[in-house]
């Protein structure tokens, strides 16, 4: 079947992986570089309305997102008490 013309990789590989006298580690690599062709990566992909454009929706993003947000206050110092830490004295 190899010798055949006319032969993709990918059958090729794929022959490699499903005959059960080639050694499991070079079917396993074939199954791997196989994997690719036989099922597709997920991705995404985002359809933005023609009216807009992109830098506008961001801008708009931005302007939301800054009203919502809230200063957030410097924390406060605590004084030291007289009582020293006990981890600090030497026994």
């Amino acid at each position: 079947m190899l010798e055949e013309e006319g032969i993709t990789s990918l059958s090729f590989l794929q022959a490699i992986y499903r005959n059960p006298k080639v050694p499991l580690p070079v079917r396993m690599r074939a199954a791997g570089m196989a994997l690719q062709f036989e099922h597709p990566k997920l991705g995404v992909s985002v359809n933005l309305p023609w009216s807009e454009d992109f830098a506008d929706r961001l801008a708009r993003a931005v302007n939301r997102s800054s009203m919502v947000m809230k200063t957030i206050d410097p924390p406060k110092i605590i004084e030291q008490s007289s009582i020293t830490d006990r981890r600090s004295r030497r026994v």
